[in-house]
């Protein structure tokens, strides 16, 4: 039996079933039920048992009823949920805010009685906020209407390297022989060169021009190798399994083997992997702005 605060506490009734009870007399309600197994939690302590508290707590009726379950908070998810509704806000709705032109030029502006010349800092010039670039550009309206190219920018490279990491990953794990040792070799020479050098060099294959699928080809060229090295580990151990091999003994193919089983077995890393992705596509990207590669980076302001 585990004693634990909640927002709601549980424990039994007159007649046998689960009672809740509010926060108001919680505290109490809480004390009583944990002085109830106050002996049984000394037996376990002379044994040599450790007691700890748990973040979930389940209590149980006596007579069968129903499980009751007093869970905290994950705030980590929480505030993570927050975090990605608010991006996903300002993607979407983002430029309807904009309290500027982000491409209007403003070479001469008043401060403080003065005309002065660009950069401005930040709340120098009313209406600009976080200040302005060397050209006198509005830096909040152009970040309220980058984040919806970035964020499409991003998913776009995310799933095309997630997509070519779980089928190459999976084939590299599975096929044996001559094609086994070849994807294995082509994985570990992706692994070995630098991303970034492979989306510089894909962004020019393709022309910067292109805009958005030109940083497709560019971070999706190497970027997929994490993702198969981890699909690959997992689909190896999983093609050894007592399952796997009754499939194949009852006449199963390959590909129905590695989409019945192996597939729905990764599936649970889809969005561990993906949210890797999207973290590996955002950190590349930034380098890439760094260095003056970015989407609609081949017009130059002069």
């Amino acid at each position: 039996i585990i004693c634990a605060a909640g927002s709601s506490y549980y424990g039994l009734d007159n007649g046998g079933k689960l009672a809740e009870e509010d926060d108001k007399s919680g505290d109490d309600f809480l004390a009583i039920v944990c002085q109830l197994w106050e002996r049984e939690l000394d037996k376990f302590r002379e044994l040599g048992i450790r007691v700890v508290k748990l973040r979930a707590a389940i209590v149980l009726s006596p007579k069968g009823g129903a499980l009751k379950k007093m869970k905290r908070p994950n705030w980590y998810l929480v505030f993570g949920g927050i975090f990605v509704a608010l991006i996903t806000f300002i993607a979407i709705f983002g430029p309807n805010f904009a309290p500027q032109d982000p491409m209007k030029e403003n070479y001469a502006l008043e401060v403080d009685g003065l005309i002065r010349t660009p950069p401005y800092r930040m709340f120098d010039v009313p209406g600009f906020i976080l200040g302005t670039d060397r050209f006198g550009r509005d830096l909040f309206s152009r970040l309220l209407f980058a984040v919806r190219p970035t964020m499409i920018m991003v998913l776009s490279v995310a799933g095309v390297r997630l997509f070519l990491g779980v089928l190459l990953g999976m084939a590299t794990g599975w096929l044996e022989g001559r094609k086994g040792r070849f994807l294995e070799s082509l994985l570990s020479t992706t692994l070995s060169f630098p991303v970034l050098i492979a989306a510089i060099f894909g962004i020019y294959m393709v022309g910067i021009e292109k805009g958005l699928w030109a940083f497709i080809v560019g971070l999706g060229l190497t970027g997929w190798a994490e993702t198969a090295r981890v699909v690959s580990e997992q689909t190896r151990t999983i093609k050894n399994q007592t399952f796997v091999e009754a499939a194949r003994a009852l006449g199963a193919s390959d590909n129905r083997v590695l989409y019945i089983h192996v597939l729905r077995q990764i599936m649970s890393m889809l969005w561990m992997l993906l949210a890797f992705e999207i973290s590996s596509t955002l950190l590349v990207s930034a380098e890439l702005g760094f260095l003056g590669y970015y989407i609609g980076g081949g017009v130059w302001i002069e």
